[in-house]
């Protein structure tokens, strides 16, 4: 996890496999948890942005094309969607 934004996260992995599999992971637990009728927080609606290729890193930070574009997959996405480009596949 490299940051959080309000209610956002932001993650790298070394490997695109390794991040569609993390995007199935979250979206399969908030399901399991969303079985019963009452949350603390009500229905929690994930939405998951995908791309994959180079990033620059500065004191910690992610940045550049790569981390934009992920972003607008977020915000793309509909609620209980995970959503990438084509480098990602």
């Amino acid at each position: 996890m490299v940051k959080t934004i309000d209610d956002e996260v932001m993650c790298v992995f070394p490997n695109a496999s390794d991040a569609t599999r993390a995007a199935g992971e979250m979206q399969a637990g908030i399901r399991n948890l969303q079985t019963g009728d009452e949350l603390p927080f009500g229905r929690i609606q994930l939405k998951v942005g995908l791309h994959h290729d180079t990033v620059l890193v500065e004191t910690g930070e992610v940045y550049g094309e790569t981390v934009n574009t992920a972003s607008w997959m977020v915000k793309l996405a509909k609620r209980y969607q995970a959503i990438t480009t084509e480098p990602t596949v």
